[in-house]
């Protein structure tokens, strides 16, 4: 069973963004944030190519522009708060390893809730 975070917030100088974090990401990304220190958030980045997706998320600075999504601050740019709608990102295990997945709920095959 999956659980969502839900969060809409508006994108810095842009429109809604409408994503969720998974309870286990949101511990995750907060767990991260207390041994950084109070002062940052989560900025997201999606580039597109010619070979895929390409997702970035660091710890940045916090600014007067980052959102809360699921008690987690977050930065994220117009262009790619565009391609975040419908999506779940969740900390997952997989066999390389523990790490982030991104899902997309409105897709036939997202993990039911």
């Amino acid at each position: 069973m999956m659980v969502e975070i839900s969060g809409k917030a508006e994108a810095t100088r842009g429109g809604p963004v409408d994503f969720t974090f998974t309870p286990a990401a949101a511990r995750k990304l907060q767990g991260y944030m207390a041994e950084k220190g109070s002062n940052v958030a989560l900025r997201i980045q999606i580039r597109r190519s010619i070979t895929g997706t390409e997702w970035a998320m660091t710890l940045e600075p916090r600014t007067g522009e980052a959102v809360t999504v699921g008690g987690v601050p977050v930065l994220v740019d117009p262009k790619t708060a565009s391609q975040l709608e419908g999506l779940v990102i969740d900390w997952v295990q997989t066999p390389k390893g523990p790490g982030f997945g991104v899902y997309n709920r409105n897709l036939q095959d997202y993990p039911a809730k």
